[in-house]
């Protein structure tokens, strides 16, 4: 069996999912939610061992038609992390009064009713990349501490077997009784 890297939190019900070394398909244990590791450069093994602090994860959302049925799921790719310092601007206040650069005072609305391509692909390719969410992956391990238990097969099987021999005990007993 595989290493236990870590722990993750389903985002549909909350219930931990085990991320296994190796391993690039996972089910949840209670709502059968699809997740998918896609680990091309070998990060959660450096992760795992130390050479890296952070990983950041970038969140995809999966459709796919199985048989038919549309099944949704979560694509999880694993990037360094790359830390960015923040440069802070100076910024001038402005006033009302002032002229701005083509001679039209702050007073003046401009509205432009041409139509502006590239405005409009912007908009696309931000609808487009609205279903992927970027994370730290330590903040989700910390997000998996507060998630449900796993429900293991064990359970289910217990649980059927108990309703099916409560069942036939019933029958036993309406038969027994009709005699």
């Amino acid at each position: 069996m595989s290493k236990l890297l870590f722990n993750l939190s389903c985002p549909r019900c909350d219930t931990v999912v085990r991320i296994q070394h190796k391993k690039t398909d996972y089910e949840c244990s209670r709502c059968h939610f699809k997740i998918f590791i896609n680990d091309s450069h070998n990060l959660l093994e450096g992760y795992s061992s130390g050479k890296f602090k952070d990983l950041e994860v970038i969140e995809n959302s999966v459709s796919e038609f199985v048989d038919g049925t549309r099944k949704e799921g979560l694509s999880l790719t694993f990037h360094e992390m790359i830390e960015e310092e923040v440069q802070e601007e100076d910024v001038e206040p402005s006033f009302g009064n002032i002229d701005d650069i083509d001679g039209k005072s702050s007073h003046t609305q401009v509205i432009n009713l041409s139509f502006d391509p590239t405005k409009v692909l912007d908009e696309y390719t931000a609808k487009k990349n609205a279903s992927k969410k970027k994370m730290s992956l330590n903040q989700a391990i910390e997000n998996a501490k507060h998630a449900r238990t796993e429900v293991s097969n064990f359970n289910r099987y217990l649980l059927i077997g108990g309703i099916v021999l409560a069942f036939i005990i019933i029958l036993i007993i309406f038969i027994l009784g009709a005699n």
